[in-house]
């Protein structure tokens, strides 16, 4: 037993001496790692070797430098991780801002490369270019009676489309809403008869040249009269200057919507005295139409002027004026109105033979409006005696009588340096034992000069018959050539002439714009009709695009 203890001490000592050589050698050799001392503890041992290097061997110097060298090669693995992060940061900033600078640049040139149209000569122009409308429908509507029911005959609608349109839908437009009725084509031309307005849907695939008329002719003992209107697109705009609100007369808005949604018809109105306080608003539901008699609203105005415009769709807009004197009827008229007031008024055919022929001019401006009426005959431009330098104050609405004029006379010109609304009426008389002051009544409205324009013939009434005639009027310093109806005129600068027509289609073309108005004169023993409808642009009679270029 004695040596078995002996041999375990001694074995003992040996194993300690053993492991202070391997730390002086470890030490020496700069290869010391941390928890050296485990193997003493894998042996039994209770002793652990400490962290530091120098702790074990008491050199401090080498125990550093072997720190120093092992952390140096992870450092700069941090920093050259950093320098590629910073460096793709940089790049991306470039990038993003170079970027931006090209969009900028992209939409500076969009805005202010030099436009197509030159603008300054353009401005306040225009621009109404043929487009094309694939598959698309729009309604156009004809308003065939007046607004009164009693004693009213249906009126008579005539439509003439080209080939690239498709009549989809007809509607008659009540004031308890819509329904469909069939209409007849004889010879290309639609008609339809109806005491109703009346909305006529087509389709076209290109552009489309369309026309239409509606006439009235109407005998009672408060009515009587023929009346010619042109059928319209849809507008949201109508500007009136005819018409009275007094006693024994009637001035009725007829509004008609073909759209789908109800719209709301704002009024505005002018009288003698200035803008009238009163401005009402009126809903017109879908598909359906309004009469709104303007005596309601305005009442007991000798003259009157009046802006109706609609909100949440478009609309047809015709006044329907007519008057009494005594127990005589002193006829109708349905007045279609301007699309806006105008610096410049061409009234062509205002007929010398009519009685009491008077120009009604309003100023719906806030500024005084300086004007001069003038006269276009077959020798040329003149004044209208005491109408050379008129002044009309803002919101006025003024008459102005038209008689003696001379017998040539074929358009009257109106200039101001004011926006104003115009226009002329005059009645033919028609007395009888019953009523001595018996009269038709003519309403006649500005024309715009246009080279190109077309025209249905005014449809035949019974046992009436129809004389019919073209009025054309240069207001060009020069020259104009003319066609019409196969014949070829020249018109000298401000002249005007007269020239008869027969056919189905009524086209007139002119080397420079010129007016063009046509007048129809129905008679049946002593009684005459004159009644007279614009020849139409042809731009008007498709749908286009207007751009009107302002300061």
């Amino acid at each position: 037993m004695f040596l078995s203890k002996q041999g375990k001490s001694h074995s003992h000592d040996e194993k300690g001496d053993n492991l202070e050589a391997k730390a002086q050698n470890l030490e020496e050799t700069g290869q010391l790692q941390d928890g050296v001392g485990n193997e003493d503890a894998s042996s039994g041992s209770s002793q652990t070797m400490p962290a530091d290097p120098a702790a074990v061997s008491g050199k401090s110097g080498k125990g550093k430098e072997w720190r120093s060298e092992q952390s140096e090669p992870r450092k700069d693995n941090m920093e050259g991780s950093d320098r590629g992060q910073k460096t793709f940061a940089f790049w991306k900033v470039l990038l993003t801002s170079f970027a931006s600078v090209v969009v900028f640049i992209v939409l500076a040139l969009a805005f202010y490369v030099e436009p197509k149209i030159p603008v300054d000569d353009a401005l306040g122009q225009e621009i109404t270019p043929h487009v094309q409308l694939p598959e698309t429908t729009y309604p156009y509507v004809c308003i065939p009676t007046l607004a009164a029911d009693e004693g009213v005959n249906p009126g008579v609608v005539k439509i003439q489309a080209d080939e690239s349109s498709t009549l989809v839908e007809s509607r008659e437009l009540t004031e308890t809403g819509s329904n469909t009725f069939e209409s007849t084509v004889k010879n290309g031309v639609i008609e339809a008869k109806s005491k109703s307005p009346l909305s006529f849907t087509f389709l076209t695939s290109s552009s489309s040249l369309i026309d239409g008329l509606s006439i009235n002719a109407t005998d009672t003992d408060t009515l009587t009269g023929i009346s010619i209107a042109s059928c319209r697109l849809p507008s949201t705009h109508a500007w009136f200057v005819s018409g009275s609100t007094q006693v024994e007369s009637s001035s009725v808005l007829v509004v008609a919507n073909p759209g789908v949604n109800a719209i709301e018809v704002h009024l505005q109105a002018w009288g003698a005295t200035g803008k009238l306080d009163s401005e009402p608003d009126v809903t017109v539901p879908a598909q359906s139409s309004k009469l709104i008699n303007l005596a309601a609203y305005f009442p007991q105005q000798e003259r009157l002027a009046l802006h109706a415009f609609s909100t949440g769709g478009t609309a047809v807009f015709n006044l329907h004026v007519s008057s009494l004197e005594g127990l005589s009827a002193r006829g109708f008229a349905r007045v279609q109105g301007a699309s806006e007031p105008t610096q410049r008024s061409i009234i062509p055919s205002v007929n010398p033979a009519a009685k009491d022929s008077t120009l009604r001019i309003a100023n719906p401006g806030q500024k005084t409006a300086k004007v001069t009426v003038s006269l276009l005959t077959a020798k040329g431009q003149e004044p209208l005696p005491g109408a050379e330098d008129m002044t009309i104050d803002e919101g006025g609405v003024y008459d102005v009588s038209l008689s003696g004029m001379p017998d040539d006379v074929g358009a009257v010109v109106v200039q101001s340096d004011e926006r104003i609304l115009t226009a002329a009426f005059g009645y033919f008389p028609e007395p009888t034992e019953e009523q001595p002051n018996r009269a038709s009544l003519s309403v006649w409205e500005p024309v715009q000069p246009s080279v190109e324009t077309v025209a249905l013939p005014a449809p035949a009434l019974g046992t009436y018959k129809a004389q019919t005639q073209v009025l054309v009027a240069n207001l060009e310093d020069q020259p104009v050539e003319v066609s019409l109806a196969g014949t070829n005129y020249t018109l000298e600068p401000l002249q005007s002439k007269r020239v008869p027509v027969t056919g189905e289609n009524i086209q007139l073309t002119s080397t420079h714009p010129v007016v063009a108005n046509v007048e129809v004169t129905y008679s049946k023993g002593s009684a005459s009709h004159v009644v007279s409808y614009p020849m139409r642009p042809v731009s008007e009679s498709v749908p286009i695009t207007n751009v009107t270029l302002r300061r």
